[in-house]
């Protein structure tokens, strides 16, 4: 019986239905095209292991000298990993530890039903809080960094016998950062107040302080929400509140 080769084009083609991607692949996992030829992707090399908890928040790049740079964030640490796999704990001094695990919610509704005595009175909120997290972005090839739990804007110069530390001048009790594209960092729930948004001056990210010779500012914006992270994206930045989303 003769063989019938199949004319199938490289990539993976998922617009519309099933039936509009007839003779084209629709799904893959593992695999990449070279040359037109679909070809696995190769073996997988684990890591050391960087921490016995589970990171929050991860960051890979590559520096101005082209070297490989990871960072993980997690409920009590950040730590560095190197290229050929050395570990380093770049936490800052006197890091506030965080919650490994959401803490669950004992107010009103929180609990299981039939499980407390009938008409005693709870708490509207609780006591819950939310599992620790971090916002890891860079500042030109440094590491700029915030806990959730710690509230610092930190920086880390990516030399392994150095710290990261907190940035000058910076506000504190911060939930969460983002760089700009045109590089401002931005502090997120800045000061604690859940709906400011604060940035440093452009390239400078030690004045904070507006005046008539920089382009350091900050506004409150008009939401019923909390600041949760911002996403820099193509021609804007995007700051995500649990109620809405802001450019």
């Amino acid at each position: 019986m003769p063989l019938i080769p199949l004319q199938i084009p490289p990539g993976v083609f998922r617009n519309g239905t099933e039936f509009q991607a007839s003779n084209r692949w629709r799904d893959a996992n593992l695999v990449r095209w070279v040359d037109g030829t679909m070809r696995p992707v190769g073996g997988w090399r684990l890591r050391d292991t960087v921490s016995t908890t589970a990171p929050r928040a991860a960051l890979a790049w590559q520096d101005l000298a082209g070297d490989q740079r990871y960072v993980a964030g997690f409920h009590n640490a950040l730590k560095t990993v190197n290229a050929s796999g050395t570990i380093v704990d770049i936490s800052p001094t006197a890091l506030v530890t965080g919650n490994l695990s959401a803490v669950v919610n004992v107010g009103y509704s929180g609990g299981v039903f039939g499980s407390a005595t009938y008409g005693t009175p709870r708490a509207d909120k609780g006591n819950y809080s939310e599992a620790t997290t971090w916002a890891l972005d860079n500042f030109g090839q440094n590491l700029v960094a915030c806990s959730v739990a710690d509230g610092r804007l930190l920086e880390w110069a990516l030399n392994p016998a150095n710290d990261a530390v907190a940035i000058t001048n910076a506000p504190t009790s911060n939930k969460s950062l983002v760089v700009t594209g045109e590089r401002f960092l931005f502090a997120l729930g800045a000061g604690g107040n859940p709906r400011k948004v604060q940035w440093c001056d452009r390239e400078d990210n030690t004045t904070w302080t507006p005046s008539t010779t920089n382009e350091a500012g900050d506004i409150e914006l008009q939401t019923s929400g909390q600041i949760m992270l911002g996403i820099r994206t193509r021609g804007q930045t995007l700051i995500l509140t649990d109620q809405d989303a802001h450019s």
